[in-house]
């Protein structure tokens, strides 16, 4: 395990936590910032490189970073994300074909998950 700067985990792990917090508000208030908010966990590694014909070639990946909880948490964590995957895999066939129960469907989705990852891996600071 590694201990990462504090000034890291404010800019990248804490400002996730409260994106997780605020984005209901967010999504109705400022979708484009809630999209750009989003980006912060996905870092883009650039390279570059001089063509044949003297141009210069630029080319970017994303390069994620994520968070995983201690080994004495994995388990429990696998348990509840399978779960949430489970009940949505067993009722999207019941609404996929109604526009209306389908977005209520997206949204339930939605808040299981961010729910669970402000539960499991995005923590409060006293105990992240």
């Amino acid at each position: 395990m590694v201990l990462l700067p504090p000034q890291f985990l404010e800019w990248n792990y804490y400002a996730r936590r409260n994106l997780l917090q605020e984005i209901n508000i967010l999504s109705r208030k400022d979708l484009s910032r809630m999209f750009l908010e989003f980006t912060r966990h996905n870092p883009v590694l650039c390279t570059a490189a001089l063509s044949e014909n003297g141009k210069i070639e630029v080319n970017g990946k994303v390069v994620g970073c994520g968070y995983v909880p201690k080994r004495e948490y994995i388990q429990e964590t696998i348990k509840a994300f399978r779960e949430h995957l489970k009940t949505s895999d067993e009722v999207y066939p019941n609404v996929k074909d109604d526009k209306r129960k389908l977005r209520e469907f997206y949204e339930r989705h939605s808040d299981r998950g961010r729910a669970l990852l402000l539960k499991y891996i995005y923590l409060e600071r006293k105990l992240a």
